[in-house]
């Protein structure tokens, strides 16, 4: 399901995605919820994973039934350099 968002070509949704902007070969698996997030290119998120006001940079990879961010401030998630 998708409401109130912007998606880049090649993203895959099989979650839910609500009032966020996601980049070109974002994954949402299965359960996943990303609500009110700006995630770019090639993030993975998880089954049955929640990600909430963030923002998260390139190929960061959102391990399945995480828990990233919450509704009172935001959270920023960068990389890890190789």
């Amino acid at each position: 399901t998708v409401t109130d968002a912007i998606l880049s070509p090649g993203c895959r949704v099989f979650g839910q995605v609500t009032r966020s902007v996601l980049s070109p070969g974002v994954t949402v698996e299965e359960g996943a919820v990303v609500s009110d997030s700006v995630l770019m290119s090639g993030v993975h998120v998880g089954v049955g994973a929640v990600v909430t006001k963030a923002i998260l940079d390139e190929f960061v990879d959102v391990e399945n039934g995480a828990n990233i961010g919450n509704q009172k401030k935001l959270t920023v998630i960068g990389r890890e350099n190789p």
